[in-house]
C-alpha cells in the first residue's frame, strides 16, 4: 500500500510513497454524544521521511512553510488530497477543499539520513458539506 499526498495552494506540494510512511484519517463526533452530532470534523494526521535529495526534493520544507500561514490569510486554507494505492488501484480518495494545518513537527537524529515529520490538517468546520470520500477502481497515475 502506498500514499499520495497532494496540497494545492499558490504552489502544488506533492509526497509519494518515499516520504509517507503512515496515514491516520478520523471523522471526530463528540465523544458524549448520544446520537448523531452536527459537531463533525475532519482530520488527516500522516507521518513520514523528510527526503531532500533525489526526485522529490524537500517537499517537506513547502509543508513546513504552510504551517507558518497565520489563520487571517486566505492562503492557510488549502485543497488537499489523499490517495490511498494498493496493487496499482486507488481504493480510496480523500478530499478537503479547506484544509489548514493544526500541528506540524519535524524530528531529527545525528547520525540519521533523513528527519521525520508529522503534519495534522482539519477541515474548515463551514465547508464540511465539500469533503468527498471516494472508492475508486481507476488505475493509479505515476507523476515522477
Amino acid at each position: 500500500m502506498m500514499f499520495i499526498f497532494t496540497v494545492e495552494g499558490q504552489e502544488k506540494i506533492i509526497l509519494q510513497e518515499e516520504v509517507i510512511k503512515r496515514v491516520n484519517y478520523k471523522t471526530d463526533t463528540p465523544d458524549d454524544s448520544m446520537a448523531r452530532s452536527t459537531n463533525v470534523g475532519f482530520e488527516l494526521k500522516i507521518t513520514g521521511h523528510i527526503i531532500t535529495k533525489g526526485l522529490w526534493g524537500d517537499s517537506t520544507y513547502q509543508l513546513s512553510l504552510w504551517s507558518l500561514v497565520s489563520a487571517s490569510e486566505p492562503e492557510s486554507y488549502r485543497q488537499a488530497t489523499l490517495q490511498i494505492v494498493n496493487d496499482g488501484q486507488i481504493v480510496r480518495s480523500i478530499e478537503f477543499p479547506q484544509a489548514f494545518v493544526v500541528d506540524y513537527r519535524e524530528d531529527y537524529q545525528a547520525g540519521n539520513q533523513s528527519g521525520q515529520f508529522y503534519l495534522h490538517i482539519r477541515q474548515k468546520k463551514d465547508k464540511n458539506q465539500l469533503v468527498k470520500i471516494t472508492k475508486e477502481a481507476t488505475e493509479f497515475t505515476d507523476f515522477s
